[in-house]
This record gives structure tokens, C-alpha cells and sequence, in this order.
């Protein structure tokens, strides 16, 4: 099982740019953080980085075992090139936590016998939504494409953010 793009990003950004690890730590709760690998790394960075103790990556290496070596590994090999990593980390946070907010609302819906199955096919369709447009947003926030090549990316962001408006009022009125 893979870690979500964004908290591999997340990894990556935390290990290539120490100026953020102080402002990650306030903004992130580690409860939103899923794969339990990524969890672990980022709690063994944010806790060097408060007592003052960051001795780097390979430091970093030495407490982790081979799966979440090899996340590391994975995540400053391929460095993603993005013009404001404070952005990008904060819209980072803003997913992992809608993500969390959302499977907490999918658990809740799920147990409640009240919901017939349009209301269940609504909230199935607003999580799909939700999952295209994290992705996109994250291509977006990513320097390597030129702003021609972004255009095709916004409008489909725009098309899928129309969407989960959409399916937001539907459900809404379902209730």
C-alpha cells in the first residue's frame, strides 16, 4: 500500500527544506497522516526539529526500518521543483485535512441507517470529486509545467470543483 501523493510530497518538502519543519508542525496534525510509515518519519523530524537535535537524513535513516528507508529515499531522489514551498505546504495541509474530514464524514454517514442509496451514491460521487481535485490542485502547485501547460489543468480543476458543488447541493437537499 503507497502513501498518498500528498504525504509524500509532504516528506519530501520536510526533508529539502528545513525552513518549513517549524511552521509544518504547528499547521499539521500528525492524526491526519495515514500511512503509518509517513507518520512515524514525520513525528521523528518534527520531534528533532523542537529539541534542536536535526542531525539530517542520514541520522533519519539510522531510526527507520527498510519501508520507510525506502520512502525517504523515494522522496528526495525525485525532488519536485515548486517556485513557493510555503504554499504548497500549507495547500498540503489543507488537503490532508479535508481528506481526514471526509473519511470521518464517510464513516459517520456509513453507520447511520438513514441514508438511502442516493444519498449514499452522493457521497461516494463527492469523495471521487474531492480525490480529482487534490490531485489536480498538487499538479498545479508543481513548477515543472509552463503556464500554457497549466490551462488545460485549471479547467478541468474548475469542471471537477463545479461538480462537487453540484453534488454537495444534491446531497444537501437530500437531508
Amino acid at each position: 500500500l503507497r502513501p498518498s501523493p500528498q504525504e509524500l510530497w509532504l516528506i519530501q518538502l520536510l526533508l529539502t527544506h528545513d525552513d518549513l519543519v517549524d511552521f509544518a508542525s504547528k499547521r499539521i496534525n500528525i492524526n491526519w497522516i495515514t500511512d503509518e510509515r509517513v507518520r512515524k518519519i514525520l513525528q521523528i523530524r518534527f520531534a528533532d526539529h523542537s529539541e534542536g537535535h536535526w542531525l539530517g537524513i542520514p541520522s533519519l535513516l539510522d531510526r527507520l526500518d527498510s519501508a520507510e528507508r525506502s520512502l525517504v529515499t523515494e522522496a528526495i531522489s525525485k525532488p519536485g521543483k515548486t517556485l513557493n514551498p510555503t504554499k504548497l505546504l500549507d495547500d498540503l495541509a489543507v488537503k490532508l485535512e479535508l481528506h481526514c474530514s471526509s473519511e470521518a464524514l464517510e464513516k459517520k454517514v456509513s453507520l447511520s441507517r438513514d441514508l438511502n442509496p442516493e444519498q449514499r451514491a452522493l457521497i461516494t460521487g463527492i469523495k471521487a470529486a474531492e480525490k480529482q481535485i487534490s490531485q489536480l490542485e498538487l499538479e498545479l502547485a508543481k513548477s515543472v509545467y509552463s503556464d500554457e501547460d497549466k490551462s488545460p489543468l485549471a479547467k478541468k480543476l474548475k469542471d471537477f470543483q463545479y461538480q462537487l458543488a453540484n453534488l454537495r447541493r444534491k446531497f444537501s437537499e437530500t437531508i
